[in-house]
């Protein structure tokens, strides 16, 4: 059995050309399934998380190429391959194997370290597993993957501080304000990375949040959980001259926050800084 991982990640491709090629847990299961009908002897794993998304194949004597897996992301996300296929890498056997212990160990991670990852590798595989999409080789590879990395975070000093890309932007945050007491923190969006930034501002002091989403009930939802204010979407620019640290986070393919408008709002702060 052969081992074939193909994808792209923070550094080979910009954030544009990684969104064309995400997955969701909308769509995974329908992708896993679509592959393995194309190649029904394989086993596969897809990792999709913010900075990289990355296919994981094992077939017998090789019979998945890496011409395969670009066409079938092509395929499925309808797009062409000129649009991808420049920023893409690929693995195989061993190298495959050590790209998916740097990966799961956090040692290929945009904050090296961070502690995200290892969850987001494990989600993977589970859904991999529970949509039957592994085998006996996939298995013992991402078993081991998991593993490997709890070791390098347990007996190696890069897990003796926790960190993750939401760590770090608060603690840019304090080097500007020293003190969020009567910051104002402006959220758009509500995923998991906005709910991770929020915790760790509302641990350091932080209670003034607003939450402006499309959809303004889950905007509630997350305002609540930090004693905050949830706003419509459609007054986003009123809260942006108002707001110390702004945060978005969205799934939108186009820009939420223009220059323009940050423009503006510095105007109207007249010399207090924002984040």
């Amino acid at each position: 059995m052969s081992i074939l991982v193909v994808g792209l990640n923070h550094k080979s491709a910009p954030v544009e050309v990684r969104e064309k090629l995400a997955f969701n847990a909308n769509n995974i299961a329908t992708a896993l399934s679509l592959f393995l009908h194309r190649h029904q002897t394989a086993e596969t794993v897809i990792l999709s998380t913010c900075n990289r998304v990355e296919m994981y194949v094992s077939s017998l004597d090789s019979a998945v190429k890496t011409e395969d897996v670009l066409s079938f992301f092509a395929d499925f996300h309808k797009i062409t391959l000129n649009e991808f296929s420049p920023y893409m890498y690929h693995y195989t056997d061993d190298r495959a194997v050590n790209h998916l212990f740097f990966v799961t160990a956090s040692l290929d991670s945009m904050v090296l370290g961070e502690s995200q990852i290892l969850s987001q590798v494990k989600e993977a595989y589970t859904t991999a597993s529970m949509e039957e999409a592994t085998g006996k080789v996939m298995n013992q590879l991402f078993q081991q993957a998991l593993n490997v990395a709890k070791i390098v975070h347990t007996k190696t000093a890069i897990g003796k501080k926790k960190v993750s890309i939401s760590s770090v932007a608060v603690e840019f945050a304090e080097k500007i304000f020293q003190d969020f007491t009567g910051k104002m923190v402006l959220v758009v969006g509500a995923g998991e990375m906005c709910e991770l930034l929020l915790k760790h501002l509302y641990e350091e002091g932080a209670r003034t949040i607003v939450v402006a989403n499309r959809t303004f009930e889950r905007a509630q939802e997350i305002a609540n959980a930090f004693q905050g204010q949830a706003i419509k979407y459609e007054l986003l620019g009123e809260y942006l001259a108002k707001a110390d640290i702004i945060i978005s986070s969205t799934s939108a393919p186009h820009y939420v926050i223009h220059a323009d408008q940050v423009k503006d709002a510095i105007r109207h702060r007249r010399g207090n800084p924002m984040f």
